[in-house]
């Protein structure tokens, strides 16, 4: 499975990561802003952690234009934030992100976020859905 993660912060990516790895992602692309992001996503894009201030194209419209592409529209994307205002988690959800992660966070809050978003095992290979 492939992990993409976005977020301007070199120790967060490296947390992110991690958390992918753990949860059987075995190839991972860490890019510092949206607009790399967007290019290195793929429909075999397990799952996008992007941080909501990314630079270039922040996270809401990374997960816009994410869902604008017919062949990226079904990936996951995992808003991750500090800030705790209820208009960016609006945003969020009006952009169909599938779920929506404050920080600080619990390694094991990640955890959990991260295997409900990703793909079953199973043969169907379908993303279960989280609410924001």
């Amino acid at each position: 499975m492939r992990g993409l993660v976005g977020d301007p912060s070199p120790t967060m990516r490296r947390i992110y990561a991690s958390a992918l790895r753990d949860a059987g992602c075995d190839q991972i692309v860490s890019v510092s802003d949206g607009k790399e992001a967007l290019a290195q996503a793929s429909p075999d894009t397990a799952l996008v952690i992007a941080d909501l201030d990314l630079p270039a194209i922040n996270g809401i419209e990374l997960t816009r234009r994410l869902r604008a592409n017919a062949e990226t529209a079904s990936v996951p994307v995992l808003i991750v934030t500090g800030r705790d205002d209820e208009e960016d988690v609006r945003a969020a959800r009006d952009a169909a992100a599938s779920g929506y992660l404050l920080r600080p966070f619990a390694l094991e809050e990640l955890r959990l976020r991260i295997e409900a978003l990703l793909p079953r095992e199973a043969s169907s290979g379908e993303s279960r859905p989280v609410e924001s």
